[in-house]
């Protein structure tokens, strides 16, 4: 049987690009809801409560890696929340990355982390100012050091819709990781291979659905043999 097919109008397609046209119709757009909002009798109140509210300690979810436990956590007055992580359960917690200090506008965030199979390395995005094309690093965990290897954020755009399925899976022996990604201009999801400390390489493609399934086939452990020798168990956490 025959598909229909229907044309659909997009009247927004224009607004898909960073141009001047779009940069102006936001300003345009935000000086006409800060002049509605600021004859608002009540926004200040307002403004009060929800800063209090916001701003009160809270602690995010733990992730185990190796003997170490990472986790996130704001402290009263804080704007962004802060990793942490715990060489033992019961061991004082260290501040291992603080958004805070990256940038004093609060606009470089801590999009997400993913610690090496024995927590000695850890994997990271940062998002600026809500950006989805973030860079891609790696850190020493001991000596809180940042390594030189980077994965830029033009070449590592990630889509919006897919941020929380984006996974590192690292090797057992810490040499290389593999991560998805979203290529400009394109809908599909690709799954590449980082090995430190060389520059990043393309693993055998796999892209669209095929990038998930890789994702969670490292996820649960086990490659296909002929890829670099890497036929054991992979670690990918969910964080």
């Amino acid at each position: 049987m025959a598909k229909k097919m229907r044309m659909t109008s997009d009247p927004y397609r224009w607004m898909e690009e960073d141009t001047p046209a779009l940069r102006a119709w936001v300003r345009e757009q935000h000086e006409h809801t800060m002049a509605q909002l600021s004859a608002v009798p009540a926004r200040a109140g307002i403004h009060r409560r929800l800063s209090e509210l916001l701003r009160t300690a809270t602690s995010g979810n733990i992730s185990k890696a190796g003997k170490r436990y990472f986790f996130r956590q704001r402290q009263e007055g804080e704007e962004l929340p802060v990793l942490y992580f715990r060489d033992t359960l019961h061991s004082v917690p260290r501040r291992l990355l603080d958004p805070n200090e990256l940038n004093p506008d609060g606009t470089i965030t801590l999009a997400d982390t993913h610690p090496s199979c024995d927590g000695s390395l850890l994997a990271y995005r940062l998002s600026v100012s809500g950006s989805s094309c973030m860079s891609l690093y790696v850190m020493a965990v001991e000596r809180r050091e940042v390594l030189p290897d980077v994965i830029p954020g033009e070449v590592n755009p990630v889509a919006h819709t897919w941020h929380t399925r984006n996974r590192v899976a690292w090797l057992p022996d810490n040499s290389g990781y593999f991560y998805t990604r979203c290529p400009h201009h394109t809908p599909a999801k690709e799954t590449r291979f980082h090995h430190i400390p060389r520059s990043f390489i393309r693993w055998p493609v796999s892209r669209g659905r095929g990038a998930g399934r890789v994702a969670r086939r490292a996820a649960l452990g086990g490659l296909p043999s002929g890829s670099r020798g890497c036929t054991t168990r992979l670690c990918s956490d969910r964080s």
